[in-house]
């Protein structure tokens, strides 16, 4: 999440109470994770340890987003570029070619004169000095749509990627990408106390670009989700989608699971509670604002996860 150009809301949830910790959602639920203390100098946005010195989407702040360059809690909008240097060659100075006389006879009879030498030429000018090469200042911010903006069906906004302590994803940065496939991998480390960890790669499902856009809600009108994955590295994948008021309320995001490459998923089977001895409530077409593929933990051992979302829209 370092990238100017790229608007990540990372979606995590409060600490759950001791006695729902059976409902902590990513081995065994949909809710988030519970974080510890902040290392010096960060501070605790949206459920997650972020650096507000550097911190694109927390520049100075949370969700304060940033979309030139963050530095010491302070946005730069814009770079100055760099102008190319010019050079002109010098000019030589032209030689004048003095024609001489004959000499005159002293008679008729007298010799010619010899005729008189050519002028020197004059020496061609030496090249003019090269400009010096422009150093590149940094660039205006490009338009946030240029990076990490998805467009696909009537589904547009921003994706981004997202770990809590105890995983890892790789890249953090989707800022290079401006359509699918979207692929991260990373490793999910166990966990068999609160079955927190987990890793999230999602999608802003209703959001224009340029500087903080608003999450919009969007009313399903479809039968459901269109998904086609890749996952070589054989890990769970589950299909998420989340409500205005889903990092908060776990009533108001619903999961499926992916099986095989994925497919069309309808809206019937996405439950508050997805997974195995799961007991939630089925989805009813809520408003949504964001589409996620999680990584959920085991609980003794590390899940190595490598996976391709190569397409995602909603079904007709």
């Amino acid at each position: 999440m370092r990238r100017a150009n790229q608007f990540k809301w990372v979606l995590f949830w409060g600490l759950m109470s001791a006695l729902s910790a059976v409902s902590v959602w990513s081995c065994s639920s949909s809710d988030s994770p519970s974080n510890g203390g902040c290392p010096t100098g960060w501070i605790l946005c949206n459920g997650i340890c972020v650096d507000i010195t550097t911190n694109p989407s927390h520049c100075g702040g949370c969700n304060r987003i940033c979309s030139g360059v963050c530095s010491g809690a302070i946005c730069s909008p814009s770079g100055v570029s760099g102008s190319g240097g010019s050079f002109t060659g010098g000019s030589g100075t032209t030689g004048i070619a003095t024609s001489g006389s004959g000499g005159t006879g002293a008679s008729s009879s007298g010799i010619t004169g010899t005729s008189g030498s050519s002028g020197i030429s004059g020496s061609t000018g030496t090249s003019g000095s090269s400009g010096t090469v422009a150093t590149t200042g940094g660039s205006d911010a490009a338009p946030v749509s240029g990076g990490g903006y998805i467009t696909s069906g009537s589904w547009k906004g921003f994706a981004w990627t997202a770990a809590p302590s105890g995983a890892t994803i790789t890249p953090e940065d989707l800022s290079s990408q401006a359509g699918f496939p979207l692929c991260v991998s990373g490793t999910v480390e166990p966990d068999s106390v609160n079955y927190a960890n987990l890793a999230i790669l999602g999608w802003n499902i209703n959001q224009d670009t340029g500087a903080d856009p608003p999450t919009l809600e969007v009313t399903p009108s479809g039968s459901g989700i269109s998904i086609s994955v890749s996952n070589p590295g054989a890990s769970e994948l589950r299909l998420q989608i989340q409500g205005p008021n889903g990092a908060t309320d776990p009533n108001d995001r619903w999961c499926a699971v992916i099986s095989g490459n994925g497919g069309v998923i309808p809206y019937s089977d996405f439950n508050t509670e997805c997974w195995v001895g799961g007991n939630g409530t089925a989805y009813s077409k809520q408003p949504i604002v964001a589409v996620m593929v999680l990584v959920p933990c085991l609980a003794t051992s590390a899940v190595n996860y490598d996976f391709c979302i190569n397409s995602l829209q909603e079904a007709p």
